[in-house]
Parts: C-alpha cells; sequence; structure tokens
C-alpha cells in the first residue's frame, strides 16, 4: 500500500544515511513493496500498465537513494539535481494516471497528491539529519 511505501522509504532513507547494517533488507522490502504496488495498477491497466507504472514508480526511489547519497556527502548541488528528478518524477507519473484513467484522474490531483508524498518524506528525511 501507499502508507506501507512512505513508512519503508523513510526507514530506508534513516538506515542509508546512517550506514545501518540492515539498510539492504530495509532497501529491499521497499522494492517489494514497489512490485506489490506495481502488479496492484497491473490488475487493472494489465501488463503494460504495469511496466509503464513501474518504470516510473521506482524511478523516484531512485532519486530519493540520491537525494540521501548526496545529503550523506554533503552535496548541495547532488540534493539539488536529486530534486529535480522528483519534480520531474511527479509529472511523469502525473501522466500516467490521467492517461491510463481516460482523465477521470485528472494529472493536477495526481501532482497535488505526489507534491504531499515528496514534501512529507523530503521534510522527514531533513528532520532527522538536522
Amino acid at each position: 500500500t501507499l502508507t506501507e511505501h512512505a513508512f519503508l522509504a523513510i526507514e530506508a532513507m534513516r538506515k542509508g544515511v546512517d550506514g545501518a547494517e540492515d539498510f539492504d533488507q530495509a532497501a529491499g522490502a521497499l522494492l517489494a513493496n514497489a512490485d506489490d504496488l506495481s502488479a496492484a495498477v497491473g490488475s487493472v491497466y494489465g501488463d503494460e500498465g504495469a511496466a509503464q507504472f513501474d518504470e516510473v514508480w521506482k524511478s523516484h526511489i531512485g532519486y530519493f537513494v540520491d537525494y540521501v547519497t548526496a545529503t550523506a556527502e554533503d552535496n548541495q548541488e547532488g540534493k539539488e539535481q536529486a530534486l529535480a528528478e522528483l519534480e520531474e518524477y511527479k509529472v511523469e507519473q502525473s501522466k500516467f494516471f490521467d492517461s491510463a484513467t481516460g482523465g477521470l484522474l485528472p494529472a493536477a490531483a495526481v501532482q497535488e497528491g505526489l507534491d504531499m508524498h515528496v514534501d512529507q518524506l523530503i521534510n522527514a528525511f531533513d528532520a532527522y539529519v538536522a
């Protein structure tokens, strides 16, 4: 679920910046959750829809990893690049759902939700490392 995703993402981000021994397990759980979400999307929009969703969804996980890495390296430019990539992700994911639903789930509404999602994760992580 999306709630599980948010929890797993924060855990993986914290474990990543801390260099925790169980980071790989946390990252694996996050990716398994992404697979579950892609399967759920596929149950409605078919294999092609699942593949499109999966590619875009997993890209945003990578951008969060980039943000964590840049934070650990005190690399402001890297953090800004990761945030820019997350902005592009939100547009792409919003377009996917707008298209997949024939406009019943408008891109603007999806992007609003994704704005909150990304902001919450980044803010929680930034507060953790502060």
